[in-house]
């Protein structure tokens, strides 16, 4: 019991040292990296494959003693720009293993990276969030610094309700891109990476063109948000064909006119997808932009190898059903 004692005190005496001092690392059990060590503990956490042993490892050399309160008040009054706040309840509020990356990134040269953790622990304190997504935000933030941020006071949400699972959001700064950012605060930053891949096979069959990953400031407060992925992409301007059918099932005049000209635009996209071995995945109707001129551009689908489904999953052939419909 005393040996775990003093592997406790030696932790928070590391812990809450200056990111700058240099000092040997000390050996986990079941772990081998020093918390001191921040390139290393980096590393070794990004390329480990076993996440759920390395983070309990590493929680399990603190929490001996049952000390975990005051661990949890040792990181939080650590980090810098925090106010006074229940460090056990935001602690709860937090996903253990995320804790890890609290250690990690309280520690971290950047003042931006430090304050945004101090942000996050402010709000789960004060149940302001809920406490299954803080995990993903929390271990995420540092990969996230790589990106431009687009502040929220720049930001819009346009989401239709219409098309897939994303949100979809306006920058002020620039109105010729929209950007496209996770629905789940609790999904990992790889989930937004596989985005860019779709948006490239979509665009050569109308798709928007590709503009990169971008660091989204949304929800949090009003004046301060969480950090999330976004990839900016073309605006594309038009009706969506949810809009339009829902006008027709209202009995409202269209707020676009649909010709033939889309009907067979629709059809010559179909008989261009089969002949390459594709088919549209995750078909939504408000996946499809009507445009003035008999063109429709396509947003938030995949482009997947096979004949299309047919086991009841909306396809390109409804829509062009439905649009045949819509006609005057």
């Amino acid at each position: 019991m005393m040996k775990s004692i003093s592997l406790l005190v030696i932790a928070f005496a590391l812990l809450l040292s200056s990111p700058a001092t240099a000092r040997p690392c000390t050996e986990w059990t079941g772990v081998g990296v020093g918390i001191m060590d921040l390139a290393r503990l980096r590393t070794e956490r990004r390329n480990v494959t076993d996440h759920d042993t390395y983070h309990q490892n590493i929680i399990d050399a603190f929490w001996v003693a049952g000390a975990k309160q005051d661990f949890l008040s040792r990181i939080t009054n650590g980090l810098v720009g925090a106010g006074p706040f229940n460090a056990s309840r935001a602690g709860n509020a937090i996903n253990t293993a995320a804790l890890v990356d609290l250690v990690l990134f309280a520690r971290s040269p950047s003042a931006e990276l430090r304050n945004y953790m101090a942000f996050l622990m402010e709000q789960a304190a004060d149940d302001l969030f809920d406490p299954t997504k803080y995990r993903a935000l929390i271990t995420n933030a540092d990969d996230l610094m790589e990106y431009p941020m687009i502040r929220k006071q720049h930001l819009r949400e346009v989401t239709s309700g219409s098309g897939g699972i994303g949100r979809f959001f306006l920058n002020s700064q620039d109105d010729d891109l929209i950007y496209k950012g996770d629905q789940q605060a609790n999904h990992d930053l790889e989930h937004i990476k596989d985005e860019p891949k779709i948006i490239k096979e979509l665009e050569p069959y109308g798709g928007p063109k590709y503009y990169g990953i971008y660091r989204l400031e949304v929800d949090g407060t009003e004046t301060e948000g969480h950090w999330r992925a976004g990839v900016a992409m073309e605006k594309l301007d038009g009706v969506d064909l949810f809009k339009l059918a829902s006008e027709r099932e209202r009995g409202q005049p269209l707020s676009l006119t649909v010709t033939a000209q889309h009907v067979a635009y629709l059809q010559s996209l179909e008989a261009r997808l089969i002949g390459n071995g594709k088919h549209f995945g995750e078909v939504q109707r408000g996946d499809f932009i009507f445009q003035d001129g008999g063109i429709v551009r396509v947003v938030d689908m995949s482009v997947d190898s096979g004949p299309a489904a047919t086991d009841g999953r909306a396809g390109l052939r409804d829509i062009i059903t439905l649009t045949r419909s819509l006609l005057p």
